[in-house]
């Protein structure tokens, strides 16, 4: 898919790439294409998924409370941030985690994109480790919202969705995680 208010830019990708879909000639009807077409959809819902309304608000109120607060370190007190982290073998987050992998740019160390095949070989691997993370505050839980995978002796991915790098949960995720791995040797990828 291919997006540009620009008619020009619109007819060179067009003619290069004629099974591109692109928009842009209406930029109004725009939006709706994006959130209608059924190629742009995930193949799995996660549990997370029917709740990003519910964490878009905790977040608008999570900024009104930091704009509000002295400095960022009394604002996260106040917060009363909670980490759960997991090192997994089942399949129940599978969908969650696959779609962390998939989607998750902002903060990913690899770039790694496994399928649903890939991260099922991971969890029945007895060298490899994966763990996941969750977060919750005061205003909402975001759910699963990291995932780490080890194996063998090298870091695979990490990686955190975007909605929780303000709450800092990355140096206590991967502490937990080295802290658990210190049975097995780690070096990164």
């Amino acid at each position: 898919m291919f997006l540009d208010d620009n008619p020009v830019e619109r007819a060179e990708i067009a003619n290069a790439f004629p099974t591109m879909h692109v928009l842009g000639d209406n930029m109004h009807a725009v939006r709706a294409a994006l959130l209608s077409n059924p190629r742009l959809e995930n193949n799995a819902r996660s549990l997370e998924s029917p709740t990003r309304t519910e964490m878009t608000l905790g977040q608008l109120l999570r900024d009104e409370a930091l704009r509000k607060a002295p400095d960022e370190v009394a604002f996260l007190r106040t917060l009363a941030i909670e980490l759960t982290i997991r090192q997994t073998r089942s399949e129940s987050q599978l969908d969650r985690i696959i779609e962390l992998l998939q989607r998750t740019n902002q903060f990913n160390t690899t770039l790694a994109r496994y399928d649903a095949d890939r991260v099922r070989e991971f969890l029945g691997d007895p060298s490899s480790h994966v763990y996941t993370l969750e977060v919750r505050d005061r205003f909402v839980a975001y759910g699963v919202v990291g995932v780490c995978i080890a194996s063998g002796n090298r870091i695979e991915a990490l990686v955190l969705s975007c909605r929780v790098l303000g709450l800092q949960p990355a140096v206590p995720f991967v502490v937990s995680m080295l802290d658990d791995a210190a049975r097995f040797p780690i070096e990164g990828s």
